[in-house]
């Protein structure tokens, strides 16, 4: 990531290195994995994702939080960003079941602004 900096009517480069951190990160299992809104159901769609159809190659990152859902058959809830095929950050904070997603753990490098450096 490069930005400039104007000091003294001078223009300098400065290269700002991409920072790799250790996540959890996970994709659909198949075409019906949902992106939920909040914990409190698996049918409370998030509304940027209201009948939209989540690809197979949708990328999300574990943000830590979890939720138990009411009953065993439910699952558990799982909070995490979602970020498109190109690295950029779609959504914050949204919820997805764990038995739709696969899951694991790996390095991902974010740029400052927190998108993914090299999707």
């Amino acid at each position: 990531m490069r930005s400039a900096i104007f000091a003294a009517g001078l223009a300098v480069s400065i290269t700002v290195p991409a920072v790799a951190k250790p996540v959890t990160f996970c994709h659909p299992k198949d075409q019906t994995a949902r992106v939920l809104a909040s914990a409190n159901s698996p049918n409370d769609i998030h509304p940027d994702w209201k009948g939209g159809w989540v690809g197979l190659d949708t990328a999300v990152v574990l943000t830590g939080k979890k939720a138990k859902g009411g009953t065993r058959t439910i699952g558990t809830f799982l909070q995490a960003n979602i970020f498109s095929t190109r690295g950029g950050l779609i959504n914050e904070r949204i919820w997805i079941l764990a038995k739709e997603w696969e899951c694991e753990k790996g390095d991902i490098e974010f740029t400052r602004e927190g998108h993914i450096a090299n999707p």
